[in-house]
């Protein structure tokens, strides 16, 4: 893809738009991409800076290479105009200097043939506007409001018999839809975009690879999103919620994933979209109900309770890559006074939060609700403590997801709540011997709710507990374990408030 081709996706206008199309796209993403909009993220502060360097890339590209160097051609063009020669007038009848007229001839001015020049030079060159203002203009006559139309031109001759048809307009320019945030949207996890002729080609290799809004939000809202995919399913997030198309499974049905509980359910004969077709697609979610929509056409609707909800919708896909045309998002971004008033109770008594270390490429950001952490690319990142632990000792810990996986170590052990690949089951690592031991129907914590995890390990057993309700438990001896203890995301958004280790 040529420089060209790829100012005009940055800056989100068809091809041969106007100069004035081109600032006013321009100007609309400096607004939208400001970093001092979010000085209380870095992470999003340093995605918009780079963004607004493509911007302003692009802007300066186009001014240079398009606009400025085609300045110079529209103005030869215009003088060459001016300059054309108009039809041939009728010219005065010469007489020869010698000639004496008689007595009863009228005697001719001696200024007659001065004013007559004059009068041909004002004619050429009101025709040279003429064809100035309607043959540039109409070229470029949607690139401009301030151009003059035939209307504005006052006539003062029939134009010539064979006018010059003027060559059509380049391209269209309609202003570009302002409520598209497609340009907006960050890349998480292993997705890619790159832009293309129809818009953005996502490439998602992996389980949970989309595009997000850079900012939260909570219901009432609705993703409208228009998409085009060749092979594979299409995917819509949001909290726990997954909505699958195309499903690799059953194709025909529409698979969906609640937002609050992550307890799937299935629509017979409504997941399917048609290859190599433009589908609009609109996830409706308010605070106690939600709907899926597809090309006009209701395909599933459902009760629930999603007032307290507060994540970033998303669109993805799987076994397959999709083109994304545009992704409008109608509701109100979560603002800070909003999550400071959700903040929980005090901590517990000796929180160890602000004296553990980051490892593993795991990014913190601190925020109005407690702590936030977001994996990066290495595996297993998370916040460890400073000393190693041995038993007997008690992890307490405060924290919600906003989608998945909330992760707890210690020495070979892990435990997994809301794990990515069936949040409903519980994934227990021994801290001993790393070894698996699934407990289905007890891992599944709800998204965005505030959650007190205890992990016990003693030398006879281990037990694990969410809101003083036991999840898990065994007997075996861990006298000889040692190591740090930690916690940690994946793939999701997590929010921790305290971590305490009571040694028992």
């Amino acid at each position: 893809m040529g420089d060209l081709d790829r100012c005009w996706i940055i800056l989100g206008v068809e091809p041969g738009s106007s100069r004035e199309t081109v600032k006013w796209a321009y100007r609309n993403l400096v607004k939208a991409w400001h970093p001092d909009q979010f000085s209380h993220d870095p992470i999003q502060q340093h995605e918009l800076q780079e963004r607004l360097k493509e911007a302003n890339w692009a802007y300066d590209y186009l001014e240079t290479h398009v606009f400025t160097a085609a300045e110079p051609a529209e103005n030869h063009e215009a003088t060459a105009s001016e300059t054309e020669p108009e039809p041939p007038q009728p010219e005065p009848e010469k007489t020869a200097p010698e000639r004496t007229p008689p007595a009863s001839e009228p005697v001719a001015s001696e200024h007659g043939g001065f004013w007559q020049a004059i009068m041909f030079v004002v004619v050429a060159v009101l025709g040279g506007t003429l064809i100035y203002y309607v043959w540039p203009s109409s070229k470029d006559s949607d690139r401009s409001g301030t151009r003059k139309t035939m209307a504005d031109v006052p006539i003062v001759k029939p134009r010539p018999a064979s006018p010059v048809t003027p060559p059509p307009p380049a391209s269209s320019t309609v202003p570009t839809n302002p409520k598209n945030i497609l340009g907006r949207l960050i890349p998480a996890n292993s997705a890619t975009a790159s832009p293309s002729a129809d818009g953005v080609h996502l490439d998602a290799p992996g389980t949970r690879d989309y595009l997000r809004t850079p900012q939260p939000i909570r219901p009432p809202f609705t993703l409208r999103a228009q998409v085009l995919t060749d092979s594979g399913d299409v995917r819509l997030y949001y909290a726990l919620g997954i909505v699958v198309f195309n499903w690799t499974a059953n194709a025909d049905e529409l698979r969906v994933h609640d937002p609050l509980t992550g307890l799937s359910a299935g629509a017979p004969g409504q997941g399917s979209l048609s290859h190599g077709d433009w589908h609009e697609l609109v996830w409706q979610v308010t605070t106690n109900a939600m709907r899926v929509v597809v090309d006009g056409q209701i395909r599933y609707e459902a009760a629930g309770n999603y007032t307290r909800l507060d994540a970033y919708p998303a669109i993805g896909s799987r076994d397959g890559p999709l083109t994304i045309r545009s992704v409008e998002l109608e509701g109100q971004p979560t603002t800070n006074a909003e999550l400071l008033a959700l903040k929980p109770t005090p901590p517990f008594p000796g929180n160890l939060l602000a004296s553990m270390v980051p490892v593993n490429d795991v990014r913190v950001i601190n925020e109005p609700e407690g702590m936030t952490l977001a994996s990066g690319t290495a595996p297993a990142p998370m916040l460890k403590c400073a000393e190693q632990l041995r038993p007997p000792f008690t992890i307490r810990v405060r924290a919600k997801t906003d989608s998945i996986d909330i992760r707890l170590y210690y020495a070979l052990g892990l435990v997994i709540f809301n794990w990515q690949d069936n949040p409903g089951e519980l994934r227990v690592h021994d801290p001993l011997t790393n070894q698996i031991t699934p407990v289905p129907n007890m891992g599944r914590v709800l998204a965005n709710e505030w959650h007190d995890l205890v992990w016990e390990v003693t030398e006879t057993g281990m037990k694990i507990s969410v809101d003083g309700q036991l999840r898990y438990q065994n007997r075996k001896n861990y006298g000889k374990a040692q190591g740090f203890a930690g916690i940690g995301p994946y793939l999701g958004k997590l929010t921790v408030d305290s971590f305490v280790v009571e040694r028992n």
